[in-house]
């Protein structure tokens, strides 16, 4: 789709899917690396859970906000509760997810 055409929130959707990648990749690699201490705190399920949800919609970020971001949310919250996860959060996970949300604040601007 040419560029001059796509509404501001299609664009703002297209630098979404970056920042969703991002944050796949991320949450993939602490399910590797830190399964026990996932298991151990309850949040393996919950993690596992919401990288479906991020893998499913990678491609159509609007669904991801309109009916998955609670869950994108709470387990960000629970993961920075995760002692032993915050060098990898800091690095990887929250700058994707900040940005993110940047994003989302812009698409509550303009649908307003």
């Amino acid at each position: 789709m040419s560029e001059e055409l796509m509404r501001p929130e299609d664009r703002i959707y297209v630098e979404m899917r970056s920042y969703i990648s991002q944050l796949i990749d991320g949450l993939n690699d602490i399910l590797d690396k830190y399964k026990d201490l996932l298991t151990s705190k309850n949040a393996y399920i919950q993690t596992s859970y919401v990288v479906g949800i991020l893998q499913t919609f990678r491609y159509t970020p609007s669904e991801i906000v309109k009916y998955y971001w609670n869950n994108l949310a709470s387990l960000i919250e629970t993961l920075k509760g995760i002692d032993g996860l915050k060098d990898k959060l800091e690095d990887e996970i929250l700058p994707a997810y900040d940005k993110l949300q940047e994003l989302k604040s812009e698409l509550d601007v303009s649908r307003k």
